[in-house]
């Protein structure tokens, strides 16, 4: 859906993908999602981009928390 035709999917997906991001696996953000969101973020769409930013904003801290408790997400 990341690279549906219409924006409205491709929003879908960015939603999902934060919601889904505090659960996941270590490896499932860095081999799926930040790749995913790596290529919407030079959607041609403004909105698209602005919300991938907000997608990171959420799922850097996720990020961290994991390494503070010992599991490397890199």
């Amino acid at each position: 859906m990341a690279q549906h035709s219409n924006y409205l999917y491709r929003m879908t997906t960015i939603f999902a993908i934060t919601t889904l991001s505090g659960v996941v696996t270590p490896a499932v953000l860095r081999d799926s999602i930040i790749p995913t969101l790596g290529g919407l973020a030079s959607d041609p769409i403004p909105n698209i981009r602005f919300n991938v930013a907000k997608a990171f904003e959420v799922i850097i801290p996720n990020g961290e928390e994991r390494r503070r408790v010992g599991r490397s997400m890199w």
